[in-house]
C-alpha cells in the first residue's frame, strides 16, 4: 500500500512549518508597511539639497531672483529642518545671490540701497 507525499507527519516537521510560515507572515506585513514608512518625511527631506550642496538639482535653472526667494524660504525653515552650518552656508549663498543682483541691476560696486562701494 502506498502512502501520499503528505502521508505521516511529525511533531518536528510540523512545529518547522509553523516558523517557515510565521518567518513568512513576518517578511509579508514588513513589506506591505514599506510604502507608508517611505511617505513619512524628515528633516532631511524637508531640506532642499540643491541650493544647499548642488545635489540632486533639477535640469531647470532659477532666474536671479527665484534663487533669492527660494533662499530666503530656506532660511526661514531654521534650525527645525537645517544645522548651523547648513543655515550658514544659505545665507552666504543668499549673500552672493543678492551682490550678483546688485552688479547685473546698478553696476559693480553698487548694493540695491545705493550705498556705494563695499
Amino acid at each position: 500500500m502506498e502512502t501520499s507525499y503528505f502521508g505521516q507527519v511529525t511533531c518536528l516537521e510540523v512545529t518547522q512549518m509553523k516558523r517557515i510560515i510565521a518567518i513568512l507572515f513576518a517578511i509579508c506585513l514588513t513589506v506591505t508597511q514599506l510604502p507608508a514608512f517611505a511617505g513619512e518625511t524628515t528633516a532631511t527631506s524637508e531640506k532642499d539639497l540643491c541650493l544647499l550642496y548642488s545635489e540632486m538639482c533639477a535640469n531647470r535653472a532659477l532666474t536671479i531672483q527665484e534663487k533669492i526667494a527660494k533662499l530666503n524660504r530656506e532660511i526661514a525653515k531654521g534650525t527645525q529642518v537645517y544645522t548651523k552650518a547648513e543655515l550658514q552656508r544659505l545665507q552666504d549663498k543668499l549673500e552672493e545671490a543678492e551682490k550678483l543682483l546688485d552688479n547685473l541691476l546698478y553696476g559693480p560696486g553698487l548694493n540695491m540701497r545705493g550705498h556705494g562701494r563695499r
